[in-house]
């Protein structure tokens, strides 16, 4: 999926409220809500692998920069490799 079809696709990314998220310096984070919906992007700006809590439980990724596979995920942790930009759809 590209990132205009995600934003397009995404009441959440066009209209939602925004959350700065996350305590890294090296991670910039946001949460997006609107309509039942929420999606939650991170950017790890840095040359090493970051783990970031994002505060949010049942987290899906939906779009990755790494062409070797998205981040990894476990619980509300989220594992990103070096220069990576994510974005998570989150499960009520």
């Amino acid at each position: 999926m590209s990132v205009s079809r995600l934003r397009r696709g995404s009441k959440a990314l066009v209209e939602g409220t925004y959350k700065a998220i996350g305590n890294d310096p090296s991670v910039f984070a946001y949460r997006r809500d609107a309509a039942g919906e929420s999606v939650v992007v991170a950017l790890n700006m840095s040359a090493e692998m970051r783990t970031i809590d994002l505060g949010a439980s049942q987290l899906k990724v939906a779009l990755s920069s790494v062409p070797s596979g998205p981040a990894t995920v476990s619980g509300k942790r989220v594992e990103l490799r070096p220069f990576e930009a994510a974005a998570f759809t989150t499960q009520p």
